[in-house]
């Protein structure tokens, strides 16, 4: 299904797919950072956006704010 939706999409640079379906197209990045952001805000508690070196760590597979009890 995914696929079928994406080819159509070629003229975007990004494309967030959002529970089931494309939620955006958009040829700038922070338009979908933000919208992929608030989606995932819908699901779970620790959503942290962007991962940003120095700020959050990786773990198993997570992203942490630093300092924040893993």
């Amino acid at each position: 299904m995914f696929d079928e939706d994406i080819t159509v999409s070629v003229t975007k640079r990004y494309v967030v797919w959002a529970e089931g379906s494309i939620a955006l197209k958009t040829d700038d990045l922070e338009k979908a950072e933000i919208l992929y952001t608030d989606k995932c805000k819908e699901h779970y508690d620790d959503v942290h956006g962007r991962f940003e070196i120095g700020r959050h760590v990786l773990d198993d597979g997570v992203v942490k704010t630093i300092g924040e009890e893993i």
